[in-house]
């Protein structure tokens, strides 16, 4: 390795530990294992070396009572030091951790985030990376963060720390000429506000993978539904999940119900209504959980139901995010209640001090 090369630091951590005395040992057994590199060498008892290629070595160093304050939460926790050039070794290692039975999540040092799951996005905090491209995003503030091999694009951070879709269409037509605009307004859009939000809303399918597909159109709902959800013109139920960002984690959330998605309420899309207003008004006025939401996923199934007329009626299933859930103590009791009276009336809560503390 190049005495020149410039060290990244990450962290590797995951909620659950099944035994502490063991984690560490079972992680480098099954490192070894995987024969994704080619050295995995233990130099201490908490402390391996690993390489994704022979020109690199990069360290590996478990955590116990020296983890960083605001990972303290997570029970496993292993510090990753690694050359700016070693993408092979990153790369290997994220493919490694896709594939533990285990929810891994890394923590970039450098942009102080969670990095997405989604192995398909490359981080460009190494140097392997096209120089040429990202001179020519500096000079309309942009600076690209992530890759997507899948879809050819790059998202990039703004000066006032947004993300933003970059137009690889016009990004390639630019690519080699002098052009004399200093401002361009299809080559880039906000996606979302910042680095840690990128992250979880890359994770719930929240964030547009083709430039056009939103261009000079909310981002609000990703719709993979192909249903027009602005003007449906048409009786349509809609089964919202609700979801709650959890800032430290970096992570959306829901309390465990029957299903496994707790805050769940049949409605229906009002004379008038788009699914945005609708969602506003389940979160606002029927749940009271929430005053807007960050973001939606309207699914690609569909389903069906008989309104009270017997008409057949097509159901929308929605995953709504929302950045903080209000009275948490309340709805997490409401959430643990799987009943609703025959005029659909929702049961009186009387506060259980059990749940006082919870949730919060």
């Amino acid at each position: 390795m190049s005495e020149n090369t410039k060290q990244l630091t990450f962290y590797l951590v995951r909620e659950k530990s099944e035994d502490t005395t063991k984690d560490f040992s079972d992680f480098v057994y099954r490192l070894r294992d995987s024969y994704v590199f080619v050295d995995v060498v233990q130099d201490s008892p908490d402390t391996i070396s690993i390489s994704g290629h022979s020109s690199y070595k990069s360290q590996l160093r478990y955590l116990t009572f020296d983890k960083p304050d605001f990972l303290s939460d997570y029970s496993f926790c292993m510090c990753l030091t690694i050359g700016s050039e070693d993408y092979i070794t990153f790369g290997k290692l994220r493919q490694f951790l896709t594939r533990q039975r285990e929810d891994f999540r890394i923590y970039s040092h450098q942009l102080q985030c969670f990095l997405p799951k989604d192995i398909d996005l490359v981080s460009l905090e190494f140097g392997s990376v096209n120089i040429k491209a990202f001179d020519i995003l500096k000079k309309y503030d942009l600076r690209p963060i992530y890759y997507s091999q899948q879809n050819h694009l790059y998202y990039a951070l703004t000066t006032d720390k947004h993300v933003n879709i970059v137009n690889h269409s016009l990004l390639e037509y630019i690519f080699d000429k002098e052009i004399p605009e200093s401002k361009l307004s299809e080559l880039s859009y906000q996606v979302a506000p910042n680095l840690n939000f990128f992250s979880a809303m890359y994770d719930k399918k929240l964030i547009p993978v083709n430039f056009y597909e939103y261009f000079s159109h909310s981002t609000k709902i990703i719709n993979r539904s192909f249903f027009d959800i602005n003007h449906p013109n048409r009786k349509v139920f809609v089964k919202p999940y609700i979801f709650e960002f959890k800032e430290k984690s970096g992570e959306f959330y829901t309390y465990a119900g029957p299903d496994g998605a707790s805050m769940l309420m049949m409605s229906k899309i009002l004379q008038g209504e788009t699914l945005e207003t609708c969602l506003q008004r389940v979160l606002q006025d029927e749940l009271k959980i929430a005053t807007d939401f960050i973001g939606a996923f309207v699914s690609e199934e569909i389903e069906f139901d008989r309104d009270r007329e017997g008409i057949l009626t097509p159901r929308l299933v929605v995953f709504v995010y929302v950045d903080k859930i209000l009275d948490k103590a309340k709805n997490l009791q409401l959430s643990q209640t799987g009943w609703r009276s025959t005029n659909g009336n929702l049961p009186k809560i009387t506060q259980n001090p059990e749940f006082k503390n919870i949730g919060n």
